[in-house]
């Protein structure tokens, strides 16, 4: 009967250590699951603030890009101005003073083939 009892007592031992395997086993399951869990919620956290600040980036850059594009029209559009207004101050004067219009329109031709002939016959 001792051996019986040997048997039993062992047999239970080892059914303790079995339970007590399996709730560690399934602790360290349970465990590691929860950390998968935090570590994807933080992925999913860091992910969104990144396209967050991806989208900031985009978003500035639209702007200066926008704003760069209304300084060039504003930019034209100045510069177009004031060359019509120099075109009409031209035609007032060249109406007004013919004479002195086409004796400033020699003087200035005659320049400019003085100097263009001066800097293509240099040897």
């Amino acid at each position: 009967m001792d051996n019986d009892r040997f048997d039993n007592e062992v047999a239970a031992s080892a059914d303790r250590i079995a339970s007590k395997l399996r709730n560690g086993i399934q602790d360290t399951y349970l465990s590691a699951k929860a950390a998968e869990s935090k570590l994807t919620d933080r992925a999913d956290e860091l992910a969104a603030r990144a396209a967050n600040k991806a989208d900031d980036a985009v978003n500035e850059a639209n702007g200066r890009i926008k704003e760069g594009i209304r300084s060039a029209r504003n930019a034209v559009q100045t510069g177009g101005e004031a060359i019509r207004q120099s075109s009409e101050a031209i035609l007032a004067f060249t109406r007004e003073k013919p004479v002195q219009a086409l004796l400033i329109a020699a003087v200035s031709g005659a320049f400019l083939w003085t100097l263009a002939r001066a800097t293509t016959t240099r040897h």
